[in-house]
């Protein structure tokens, strides 16, 4: 199945910061380090996406003026990466609605009837799977009949779909910032590995695979208060009378390039783990799995040991799946009756892990049986053998947030993350500790 690539996004020296009123916002209690250099992460982004198998490329890129004279760069890299697909650019990227919708209609024009299109929004997500097919083939699970124009498959933000797709408690955290979604809690198994429903109404996620036709469709059903319209989720736009079936999946294809402010366990600034990676680099001693797990085989040809698979399979739960165990924690604040069993957890997510990246490499003859039954003993020590520093993680950033928004009904976000840590001593940490984690 050939992809489209729709590239719609302002490269610009600060960013741009919207309001956003009275809305709750989801609590990010570390700030993310934005990377200095916006022009060579776009380039970064693009040459990630060219391991895709992409035939068309529309894109539209606005330069601010401190990047007017890369103009002639982006062109000649978009031609280099893409050296067989067919290129087009309107010239101006759309910034109201009206604009948004004579772009969809050059889409649709554009793009093969029914063919996915990779919709980018932003500049700054880098395609991070070590392997290409569970993305291509759950993108064939959705729009495998060339007729879906109601559905989008949710393509980043893997720690946040964790944790949404994986307990109600979470989920409800998110509607606080997000009203008009509700989940379906659908699980699809298929060739392209775990998939989750959600049915969309009144938002439209900038991180999306859909079609030229769920395109023109999202456009028309647009609403702004606003003139200035440079993205579908941007502060006050709407869709009104449109509903939209969102797919996620729990394996993480691309990230943001400078993390996640929220997600304590993944590192920040991985600008040259992931060009190593992009480039086909050998294997490297590194923290990141996906260099770890890109290439199998090491520079003599031998293969690569299930120690050292084991330790990036490990990266990527924990850079991943943390997030749904603090959240579901965070989400009972107030009432111990519901605070989890970590460990129970644990348990569940790790099974969900076993689903998503063991089973799936597997089945595609990524992994011998052997190499399975392996890494599935040597991961199950791992996570668990580190149970109590996980669960000190969890709680310490618990400890760090504000108190939850459900039960206080103002913004979550109010206070610093210094303002708030009241961990003081080992004993401290014991004793809540002991309060989330029962005796089986």
């Amino acid at each position: 199945m050939k992809l489209g690539l729709y590239v719609n996004t302002l490269l610009i020296g600060s960013p741009a910061i919207a309001g956003s009123g009275n809305r709750p916002m989801y609590p990010r209690p570390l700030g993310s380090q934005d990377s200095e250099d916006k022009l060579g992460v776009l380039l970064l982004s693009l040459k990630s996406m060219a391991q895709l198998p992409i035939d068309r490329v529309l894109y539209n890129i606005e330069l601010s003026p401190e990047f007017q004279e890369d103009s002639k760069e982006i062109e000649g890299c978009i031609r280099s990466y893409f050296p067989n697909a067919l290129l087009h650019s309107e010239g101006k990227r759309p910034t109201s609605l009206a604009e948004w919708e004579r772009s969809s209609l050059v889409a649709a024009e554009f793009f093969l009837r029914g063919q996915p299109i990779v919709c980018v929004f932003n500049h700054d997500h880098i395609f991070v799977d070590y392997r290409i097919e569970p993305f291509t083939d759950a993108i064939k699970e959705v729009f495998e009949d060339g007729t879906r124009h109601d559905a989008m498959l949710v393509y980043s933000h893997a720690p946040e779909v964790i944790s949404s797709i994986s307990d109600s408690n979470s989920y409800k955290l998110r509607l606080l910032a997000y009203p008009g979604m509700t989940l379906k809690s659908t699980e699809v198994r298929g060739q392209g590995g775990v998939l989750f429903t959600a049915t969309e109404t009144g938002r439209v996620d900038a991180i999306n695979v859909t079609t030229a036709a769920g395109l023109k469709r999202m456009w028309s059903a647009a609403v702004a208060n606003s003139d200035y319209v440079p993205r579908p989720d941007w502060p006050g736009v709407s869709f009104q009378e449109m509903e939209f079936v969102s797919y996620f999946t729990p394996r993480e294809f691309f990230r943001h390039f400078d993390g996640y402010g929220h997600v304590t366990t993944m590192p920040r600034y991985l600008g040259m783990a992931f060009a190593e990676f992009i480039d086909n680099s050998p294997v490297l001693a590194s923290r990141q799995s996906l260099i770890n797990l890109k290439k199998l085989e090491t520079a003599s040809g031998s293969r690569v040991s299930v120690e050292q698979m084991t330790e990036g399979y490990f990266n990527i739960f924990m850079d991943n799946y943390l997030l749904a165990i603090r959240d579901q924690v965070y989400a009972s604040a107030g009432d111990p009756t519901k605070a989890p069993n970590i460990i129970e957890r644990l348990e569940a997510l790790f099974k969900l892990f076993q689903s998503t990246y063991l089973e799936t490499d597997f089945q595609s003859g990524y992994l011998s049986p052997e190499e399975l039954q392996t890494i599935k003993v040597l991961l199950r020590h791992r996570v668990f053998g580190n149970a109590n520093a996980i669960a000190v993680i969890v709680l310490a950033d618990c400890a760090a947030l504000p108190k939850h928004p459900i039960i206080e009904k103002v913004p979550a976000v109010r206070t610093s993350l210094t303002s708030r840590i009241k961990i003081r001593s080992t004993i401290y940490i014991k004793k809540i500790v002991a309060r989330f984690i029962k005796p089986s």
